[in-house]
């Protein structure tokens, strides 16, 4: 199973992200993978990264499962995942999930770019207040942003 994009919208500045509706992106690399996975039980990231091992991308990839699962701790202490440049060099992703009624990750909304459009003090946590948002607005819920449900 893999993250697939279904929406994607351009980005105005001039150096773009290349990326495409249907585009299939990594579990433990990608900001979005680790959104959705980092509220998952145990028993589901088990069957979907069965192996210690997780292979390489970059330099910054994640490549052990148990340093992958205290990135999951750090996710969900804060409610948003970091890609850094773990997918493709250069490139920086924050993700944020988007939860049901049933207070299940969903789906992930993330923002791609590189370092030289990366602000100097970035606050992501407006980013999970707008999925908190948006999960309210879809599903009738009510999550406080940065929760650890």
């Amino acid at each position: 199973m893999a993250p697939i994009y279904i929406l994607k919208i351009e980005s105005s500045q001039p150096i773009a992200i290349r990326t495409w509706v249907g585009k299939k992106l990594s579990l433990h690399s990608s900001s979005v993978g680790k959104a959705l996975c980092t509220w998952l039980p145990q028993e589901a990231i088990d069957t979907l990264l069965p192996d210690e091992i997780l292979p390489r991308y970059t330099d910054t990839t994640i490549t052990s499962k148990t340093d992958l699962m205290k990135e999951f701790v750090r996710i969900r202490e804060q409610g948003w995942a970091f890609d850094n440049a773990e997918d493709s060099p250069g490139i920086y992703c924050i993700a944020a999930p988007v939860f049901n009624r049933s207070q299940e990750v969903v789906a992930a909304i993330s923002i791609s770019g590189v370092e030289v459009q990366l602000p100097q003090r970035a606050d992501p946590g407006l980013f999970s207040t707008g999925t908190s948002g948006l999960s309210g607005a879809l599903f009738k819920v009510e999550i406080e942003p940065n929760s650890t449900i």
